[in-house]
């Protein structure tokens, strides 16, 4: 069945005895985000199109909203849900309501378009931007959350030269716990799916002011 480990930002390990299995039959888990304000992980069925919470202290999972989850990513940021849509390259949101979040009631809204193939984003390290990992390029592209818009590029960079991502998913946030982002130790990941379908890496990344994004491997063999 599925299974979420825990990784520990402030000991840099993975939480073997903390692994969380997941209680429903989600067949194919796309996109995930963790909400801090509320304790509990979302996950996107592909296969259904569907949004689910769960329940970290014991795997319990409770359905939240239909959503057009296709290879791409969740991120959650100001409250509100916004879902990448890899295959068609779309920008969806699910806006906030009077308590802080969307709560799945109404459809997702399209709000405009992003880069080819996306199939990792995560908040910026402020309210008005995503960040996209792009499949098959060398860029981490920087996006407004309002339309989808560009912003800016960031080359990826390995020793000095620019490497190409692959299949993985993003999640970034505040390493200790300040609930405004722009106050917080913003820390941004990506698990990179390593070459020859060798296993997946979990790194730390960093966008650079020359518009290059630089990382240090954290975990191996995923």
């Amino acid at each position: 069945g599925n299974f979420v480990d825990l990784y520990d930002v402030a000991t840099g390990t993975i939480l073997d005895e903390e692994r969380v299995m997941i209680d429903a039959d989600i067949a194919s888990i796309y996109a995930v985000v963790f909400n801090p304000e509320d304790g509990l992980l979302y996950v996107g069925d592909s296969n259904a199109d569907e949004i689910y919470t769960v329940d970290l202290s014991d795997g319990s999972t409770t359905f939240f909203a239909d959503g057009p989850i296709q290879g791409g990513d969740l991120v959650l940021q100001a409250g509100n849900l916004y879902i990448a849509k890899r295959n068609s390259n779309q920008l969806f949101t699910l806006v906030a309501d009077d308590d802080g979040i969307a709560d799945g009631t109404s459809e997702a809204t399209l709000i405009g378009s992003i880069p080819d193939e996306t199939n990792g984003m995560a908040a910026a390290n402020n309210e008005t931007s995503l960040i996209c990992a792009r499949y098959g390029t060398t860029i981490f592209a920087e996006i407004s959350n309002t339309d989808g818009a560009l912003i800016t590029e960031y080359i990826t960079n390995l020793d000095g030269e620019p490497f190409e991502l692959r299949h993985g998913d993003m999640a970034s946030g505040c390493a200790d716990d300040e609930p405004n982002i722009d106050d917080c130790a913003y820390q941004l990941f990506y698990t990179h799916e390593g070459p020859d379908d060798n296993g997946y890496a979990l790194w730390s990344v960093t966008l650079n002011d020359n518009f290059t994004a630089s990382y240090v491997e954290l975990e191996e063999n995923l």
